[in-house]
């Protein structure tokens, strides 16, 4: 099982190397929010990284963790992963 700030580390580098979101990744910590006073992600772009999780960690999230509190920084949505994650 991967370690949280290794999730992290994997959460960030999509964030940065595959959604072409212009970020830097210098400027991204597991605390950083990644909505307002952060990040400042739309749904749009939340739907695209669940995607991609979903794909790279090899699971789907359940409705249940679909809640705001899992995208309120890297490390709360790294928690549900390993949860989750085979």
């Amino acid at each position: 099982m991967l370690s949280e700030s290794e999730v992290v580390s994997i959460v960030k580098a999509m964030l940065v190397d595959d959604m072409d979101l212009g970020l830097d990744a210098a400027n991204i910590d597991a605390s950083t929010p990644l909505f307002e006073d952060g990040l400042d992600l739309d749904s749009i772009v939340i739907v695209e990284l669940i995607s991609l999780v979903e794909q790279r960690f090899g699971f789907e999230f359940q409705d249940s963790d679909l809640r705001m509190a899992m995208f309120e920084n890297l490390a709360a949505l790294a928690k549900v992963i390993q949860e989750r994650a085979p």
